[in-house]
């Protein structure tokens, strides 16, 4: 396109009189996008990809970033929002987790249930094994955003649930 508003392409010659018609030109004779629409992250979605998150969780959600897997290990980077009053449920992992916490504190106890809150803008790293079972949770107003990256052996879950310990059982707020 020239800056008169002429485009030449071979063969043709079109001549507009403005330069926005000039564009509409351009734009129209462009091929297709590729649809994107089977990536969540990338479709017109309002909840921008972001999922309810399976029970026992409840007042989360997640969209899951990318995923693949290399020598045996399963890499995946995922979002999730926990909203006030919300939380994952028991549970545990397979693989090591490093998490970044933003938005606000998260309280993260064990199974031996003892106060443990992760304050924002931090990172920390969650072992794996049912002996590192926890709860996320959030006890304040705003919501709480992880972005967690999962290092899990390849066709594992993301998380297996356990039972409520002894120490949390009747109160609602672990």
């Amino acid at each position: 396109m020239t800056a008169t508003g002429t485009r030449r392409t071979p063969g043709t010659t079109t001549t507009t009189d403005s330069p926005e018609d000039a564009w509409a030109v351009a734009l129209s004779s462009r091929p297709p996008l590729r649809d994107h629409s089977s990536m969540a992250f990338l479709a017109r979605d309002p909840e921008r990809g972001f999922r309810a998150n399976p029970a026992p969780a409840f007042g989360t959600r997640s969209r899951e970033l990318i995923r693949f897997t290399c020598a045996g290990r399963e890499f995946v980077l995922r979002q999730t929002i926990i909203g006030p009053g919300g939380q994952s449920g028991w549970h545990y992992h397979d693989g090591t987790l490093f998490v970044l916490v933003t938005g606000g504190p998260l309280y993260h106890p064990g199974t031996d249930c003892v106060p443990v809150t992760k304050r924002p803008w931090r990172i920390f790293r969650e072992p794996s094994g049912s002996a590192h079972a926890h709860l996320a949770r959030n006890p304040g107003a705003r919501p709480v955003r992880l972005t967690v990256l999962y290092l899990n052996p390849a066709g594992s879950p993301l998380s297996r649930t356990v039972p409520t310990p002894p120490c949390a059982q009747g109160d609602t707020a672990r």
